[in-house]
């Protein structure tokens, strides 16, 4: 292994940051350019059924959805878009990493799914974000710099 660059104390160069930028970009044009031609295909379609045909796929239910504990079940542009969403009528184009998704909220439950599992997960995820905490803020505080990552 050797040294390949150094990376100083303050702004990447453009010049270094450019290509992750581009694919970036790349990316977020592309899942915009295939939400407008979904769109243009479903001109029109107001049901579900309707528009899985046209998009030759199948309607997928999924039941049980709880915002206090998503774990990526959920793509996060979907998840926002449901939240918001009126219920009972067909909402979409939604631009996800893995597609454009149509949904139809058919029922909201305020903090049904709440259960004390949940609250167990909750504080179990603090504790261990509490204890990853402990080292970087004692470093903070004595104004240690860590200057490992130069060398990997």
């Amino acid at each position: 292994m050797a040294l390949k660059n150094i990376h100083e104390e303050g702004y990447t160069p453009v010049s270094e940051a450019s290509a992750s930028i581009q694919n970036r970009l790349y990316s977020e044009k592309m899942h915009a350019k295939a939400k407008a031609d979904v769109a243009a295909k479903l001109e029109g379609k107001t049901e579900l059924e309707a528009i899985a045909e046209t998009l030759g796929t199948e309607v997928q239910s999924k039941t049980g959805l709880s915002f206090a504990n998503a774990t990526g079940a959920v793509e996060p542009a979907l998840l926002g878009a449901i939240a918001a969403a009126p219920e009972g009528q067909v909402c979409g184009p939604v631009a996800g990493q893995m597609g454009v998704y149509y949904f139809k909220v058919t029922g909201r439950e305020d903090a049904s799914f709440f259960t004390e599992a949940d609250a167990k997960n909750i504080a179990a995820q603090k504790a261990r974000y509490a204890s990853q905490m402990v080292l970087p803020v004692m470093m903070d505080a004595a104004e240690v710099k860590d200057h490992r990552a130069r060398f990997f």
